[in-house]
């Protein structure tokens, strides 16, 4: 169905944007683990957003009026990472819930599911390449 379409070129994710119910308690929680920093912070309509960047990556958080909120649709986001046993045992010492993990897949690629503030599932993975 789709293979007519043309494959542009220089195409990659610019952010992804998740809902937060605490701004400031998400924030805390993306810069400490992950070393990320604030980028912009601003309001458009209803919604107070916080851009946060990594190296290479974006994380946009967003909060939204409490009587207009809705559940978070982002079904989970995956961050690269080294050393996958070793985010294990950060997780565990600073007691962040391990959903699923850590898991070898047949690729040898290995992935660890964690729970941020709000239960959203964020996914580390080492590659092998």
């Amino acid at each position: 169905m789709y293979h007519a379409i043309p494959t542009p070129t220089n195409v990659h994710l610019h952010h992804v944007a998740i809902q937060v119910s605490n701004l400031h308690v998400s924030s805390q929680f993306y810069q400490q683990l992950f070393g990320l920093q604030v980028h912009q912070h601003f309001y458009l309509e209803e919604e107070e957003i916080l851009w946060l960047q990594g190296d290479g990556w974006r994380l946009e958080l967003i909060s939204i009026n409490q009587e207009t909120t809705s559940p978070p649709s982002t079904y989970h986001f995956a961050i690269e990472v080294s050393h996958l046993i070793e985010w294990e045992r950060i997780c565990i010492q600073t007691h962040i819930p391990i959903m699923e993990g850590p898991i070898t897949l047949p690729n040898q690629t290995k992935i660890l599911f964690i729970e941020g503030p709000d239960g959203e599932q964020i996914e580390l993975i080492e590659t092998t390449s």
